[in-house]
């Protein structure tokens, strides 16, 4: 079993997880810039500004975020974090990827929010 990095509730008093071999064997791995940014990734699934489900998995929901404080991105005003989370039967979730996003879109639902 994985040992768990964090787990947090979202918006929603679902709780979600994350593990040491999601966050540093995939998505530090994968995805450099996020290096540095775990406290945005807490606060993009605790407090999104918006969850959409994907257009592509099931069970996956996408949670959105402008995330002025992270630290990739060349203007603030622009920085949006994108962090995907598998849910299961329980409503559990767990973090797959995270990672910066140029707008609120891709592989999404857009029509159908699950928040707001």
């Amino acid at each position: 079993m994985a040992k768990d990095l964090f787990t947090v509730t979202d918006c929603l008093g679902r709780k979600i997880t994350c593990t040491h071999s999601t966050w540093h064997g995939h998505i530090i791995k994968g995805h450099k810039m996020m290096r540095g940014n775990l406290n945005i990734v807490k606060d993009v699934v605790s407090t999104p500004d918006l969850i959409l489900t994907s257009s592509t998995v099931d069970n996956i929901q996408v949670y959105f975020k402008a995330t002025p404080t992270a630290t990739y991105g060349n203007n603030p005003k622009q920085r949006i974090t994108k962090v995907a989370v598998a849910f299961d039967d329980d409503d559990n979730g767990d973090v797959r990827t995270a990672y910066p996003a140029p707008d609120f879109k891709g592989g999404v639902d857009c029509a159908n929010p699950v928040y707001p």
